[in-house]
């Protein structure tokens, strides 16, 4: 499904990642795992073609290097969904306006199938209510529906309970498992080795290097 050839990432002088190589089949539940400042993040980012890159990054087969931006813009929103550690949700939308964001940038009406998810994590009496309106719980709940809309091959997960108390991250992370026994491919930054371990594998960085 995905595979990572010899990719470099440099911010100025800074050589942030160094030779990534890996590959990611369809349906695994992958943790990339490492300190501060190992890259983690910066790699999850170029596994979401949200970061350019050195090297070849092959999607479905296909080196993203020979696409252009409207065709990895297509790929990253009909077919990847994303979940992050601050929610990224719109401050002035409720969390049905949110959930609908992917599907307008898709040009069809996601409204049913936003309000199914909803029901789904949990939120069915929350439809109206906007991001300061809710716990931050509840906040995941919403950015996981919203990574669902699509229905993607695999949701990128960085740091989804980073700000979660211990009782709600094991919620969250039990929904990423259901979405995983259902056939999605997760791949999760975490720095929490109780987090780690619902993974099925585990990619450890160092200094920017898979070690």
């Amino acid at each position: 499904m995905i595979k990572l050839k010899k990719i470099n990432k440099y911010y100025g002088d800074l050589h942030i990642l160094k030779d990534i190589s890996l590959s990611i089949k369809q349906g695994e539940f992958v943790a990339i795992t490492g300190p501060s400042g190992s890259g983690k993040s910066t790699l999850l980012r170029i596994l979401g073609l949200l970061e350019t890159h050195a090297g070849d990054y092959f999607w479905q087969k296909e080196n993203t290097q020979d696409l252009p931006d409207h065709k990895t813009a297509k790929i990253r929103n009909a077919q990847m969904g994303f979940v992050f550690q601050n929610y990224e949700l719109i401050d002035y939308y409720s969390a049905l306006e949110n959930v609908t964001v992917p599907a307008f940038y898709a040009g069809v009406d996601g409204t049913q199938r936003a309000i199914a998810l909803l029901k789904q994590v949990g939120l069915a009496n929350r439809l109206s209510h906007k991001p300061s309106q809710m716990s931050g719980g509840e906040q995941q709940r919403v950015s996981i529906a919203r990574a669902l809309l699509n229905e993607p091959k695999v949701i990128f997960a960085d740091e989804p309970t980073g700000n979660l108390d211990t009782k709600t991250s094991e919620e969250i992370m039990g929904i990423l498992c259901q979405l995983h026994k259902k056939g999605t491919t997760i791949v999760m930054v975490t720095h929490n080795k109780e987090i780690e371990n619902y993974a099925s594998r585990g990619i450890h960085i160092v200094d920017g290097k898979i070690i």
